[in-house]
């Protein structure tokens, strides 16, 4: 009986999963059907560039930081911000338009509504830049990459200049992210990756892409955090920058090479945790705070800015981050970092200043870890004065796409 009750079970299961694979597969022919129904242009928002930033802006300081810099040169009065949650930028720049994530993940009708709005509202604009990051190849879902892949090729066929831009290709996309990317491509839609090797990958899947460094180099202020944490950095003692999450502390062989390491650093060391994510259980704060109890350092009450992030940086001797913008708006004020890679993407990003064997990934943890840590201790002034020297051709590498935009916008000079 009970082996006749589990295989029914079974059956259930079976049926239930391959049902909802049939919705899924008519949901997305429907979108699909939906988005590419004739649509007649309405003039509306002429002369803006429109910047479909990252998706979380106000609990992912590396979010933040690529949306500041998306817009960090395009007139407030010319630049329509598209976000799910841009809401505090509604008093400075001409438009925000709210992308919910419940179109696409809600009903269909919610589907339905948003895109109609996203057509009349942002098919109109001079130019659209897309924030590619590491959310364009699948691995945080299809439905978010597709859509926005088709999205772009949508607009390129209104002949707006759309571009992704600041964008990491993993090392196995998904193959409906790949599909999309290449008829994206295939339709007009220019693609600049923020490292060579992200550049290859695409490449050699035949979609047309070319090299432009992370947009977050493109804002460099310096903001002066709370009082509090101008205290801690007044102490008389070399400052070093911790950021982990969960992946990292999970890790038996991370966590104790971590403790390892942190804890041969002389009296004259200070470590500073820095959370750069917030959002549900997804929480850098629960692993920096784990990590600390382990070798002494203070946990950052909240998440940095940017801008305040840079001011910490440029104050401490290093930094170790298992979130690569944390690394990248160090290298922004010359500050080195040991990377704790994760998707392939840290390598090549550290490529661009010559890094490369400081972005580890976890199964080179063991063989590379200490070298990296020992050599960075040792030779951190160096390396500073290196990655400074380079960041001005870096800088202007990152402003090639955002250019791109700006030159379709009448009355705009340099």
């Amino acid at each position: 009986m009970n082996w006749a009750t589990d295989k029914i079970d079974l059956v259930k299961k079976a049926l239930l999963t391959k049902w909802k694979r049939i919705r899924r597969s008519l949901r997305e022919t429907a979108e699909t059907i939906y988005l590419y129904l004739p649509y007649q242009k309405v003039p509306e928002n002429r002369n803006l560039v429109a910047v479909w930033t990252a998706p979380r802006i106000t609990n992912n300081v590396g979010d933040r930081a690529l949306t500041e810099g998306s817009i960090n040169l395009i007139p407030d009065s010319n630049c329509l911000l598209i976000a799910r949650d841009g809401q505090e930028y509604t008093d400075t720049l001409a438009k925000v338009f709210t992308f919910p994530q419940t179109s696409e993940a809600g009903r269909f009708i919610d589907f339905v509504k948003i895109i109609k709005q996203f057509k009349k509202q942002i098919g109109s604009c001079s130019a659209v830049l897309i924030v590619g990051a590491d959310i364009m190849d699948g691995k945080y879902g299809d439905r978010t990459s597709v859509l926005r892949w088709n999205l772009a090729k949508w607009l390129a066929n209104q002949k707006v200049k759309v571009q992704l831009f600041s964008m990491s290709w993993n090392t196995s996309p998904t193959s409906a992210a790949k599909q999309a990317a290449l008829s994206a491509s295939k339709n007009g839609v220019t693609t600049f990756s923020r490292d060579e090797l992200s550049v290859r990958r695409l490449r050699d899947l035949g979609v047309k892409a070319e090299f432009a460094a992370d947009v977050s180099f493109l804002r460099s202020n310096y903001v002066e955090p709370n009082d509090e944490v101008q205290a801690w950095f007044n102490r008389p003692t070399k400052k070093v920058l911790v950021n982990v999450s969960d992946w990292v502390t999970d890790d038996p062989t991370m966590f104790t090479g971590l403790i390892s390491a942190l804890s041969s650093l002389g009296d004259d060391y200070e470590i500073l945790y820095v959370p750069m994510v917030h959002y549900g259980a997804n929480t850098d704060t629960v692993a920096c705070t784990k990590l600390a109890k382990e070798v002494t350092g203070w946990v950052l009450p909240n998440l940095p800015t940017p801008s305040e992030l840079r001011w910490m940086a440029e104050r401490s001797e290093f930094s170790i981050s298992a979130r690569m913008h944390c690394c990248l708006i160090g290298f922004a004020a010359g500050l080195p970092s040991v990377g704790l890679e994760y998707q392939g993407k840290f390598e090549g990003a550290f490529k661009v200043f010559g890094l490369e064997r400081f972005a580890i990934k976890p199964e080179e943890f063991s063989a590379k870890f200490l070298p990296a840590f020992d050599e960075i201790v040792a030779t951190n002034a160096e390396l500073r004065a290196n990655i400074l020297q380079q960041l001005p051709d870096v800088t202007a590498s990152a402003r090639v796409p955002v250019d791109l935009a700006l030159a379709s916008i009448k009355g705009i000079t340099d």
